[in-house]
């Protein structure tokens, strides 16, 4: 029993060794950085690395060696797209020729808008498919043009499908679409998903061959006019909006 007493005596003495020397360390680091210099030390630790909400696309851009911030941005709005997270603001810093179809196809909450004044989303002379494909998520256009530049196309400008949100919000124009195709829709097409309309033009868009100028909402749609214009838009029938199986409301 006395050597069993002894060891606890050692085990004792040895925590107690343990206790001073921590005590010591700690009181080093609260003299040498402070109590707040700690704190933030053990905050860093624990919360990990903020999320990154905004991204910026330029012409002088790289989609491989950028990293989409405003000193060193992207080439194209899809990259800027395919790495923000779930809710983000992509800043177009000038205008930008589109060859390819930018795809959402994520359930997202972006916002695509100008930095700097207001620049354009523009169809490249060769390009005749759709400039926006939005299939998920929400989009907010604000302070932007999309420009059809009145090159004849088989779409529309932009397509709201698969109950996809688009809000147009204010210094937004779309515009100069020359849809030429049975698609229906000169603008925006959009089928089972909503566009709501606060202060933006949707204005002299064309589809000769159907109806739905400006707009066509098909299969159980919603178009919600809150401000704004719709204007100098034709078709067959409809110019400036055409409704099948779908909802308009207008707001004072």
């Amino acid at each position: 029993m006395r050597r069993k007493r002894r060891l606890t005596k050692r085990k004792l003495e040895k925590r107690k060794h343990k206790i001073i020397v921590l005590t010591i360390v700690l009181s080093l680091i609260f003299t040498t950085v402070g109590y707040g210099a700690f704190q933030t030390m053990i905050n860093i630790n624990i919360t990990g690395k903020v999320k990154k909400t905004d991204y910026y696309v330029s012409t002088t851009g790289n989609d491989t060696t950028g990293d989409g911030t405003l000193e060193n941005p992207y080439l194209t709005i899809q990259k800027a797209y395919a790495v923000s997270s779930k809710v983000a603001n992509i800043h177009i810093m000038n205008d930008i020729n589109v060859s390819d179809t930018i795809l959402l196809n994520n359930d997202k909450k972006i916002t695509l808008e100008s930095y700097n004044g207001t620049h354009s989303i523009i169809r490249n002379s060769s390009f005749k498919n759709l400039l926006i494909n939005q299939s998920q998520g929400l989009l907010n256009l604000k302070n932007i043009t999309v420009d059809g530049k009145d090159i004849e196309s088989d779409y529309p400008l932009i397509s709201v499908t698969n109950k996809s949100i688009l809000k147009i919000m204010e210094k937004t124009t779309i515009k100069n679409s020359n849809n030429v195709s049975t698609i229906c829709g000169g603008g925006i097409y959009v089928n089972n998903s909503s566009i709501e309309l606060n202060g933006g033009t949707i204005k002299n868009n064309i589809n000769i061959q159907h109806n739905g100028g400006g707009i066509c909402a098909n299969n159980n749609s919603d178009i919600t006019i809150n401000s704004g214009i719709i204007e100098e838009n034709s078709s067959l029938q409809a110019g400036g909006i055409m409704l099948y199986d779908s909802h308009l409301t207008i707001n004072d």
